[in-house]
């Protein structure tokens, strides 16, 4: 699934497709490939977590800073 900033994920399942189509993301990534603010990818990754669709896997390299959690499929 190719999202652009212009087409912008809206639902938590668009979300799901991305994670799903891409193996792992994080949060920041998700921002940058649908361009929501990181209050909406929160607030869609937390249902998608509570939900068990979603796991937080282990830490991506970091770059400085605190390491980002990678997101993948349950």
């Amino acid at each position: 699934m190719q999202l652009s900033r212009t087409s912008a994920a809206t639902s938590v399942g668009d979300l799901y497709a991305l994670i799903r189509d891409k193996r792992e993301l994080t949060r920041g990534q998700i921002g940058n490939l649908t361009g929501l603010s990181r209050t909406a990818v929160n607030a869609r990754v937390r249902e998608l977590t509570s939900r068990g669709l979603v796991i937080e896997d282990e830490h991506a390299p970091s770059t400085g800073g605190r390491p980002a959690t990678l997101l993948r499929i349950n």
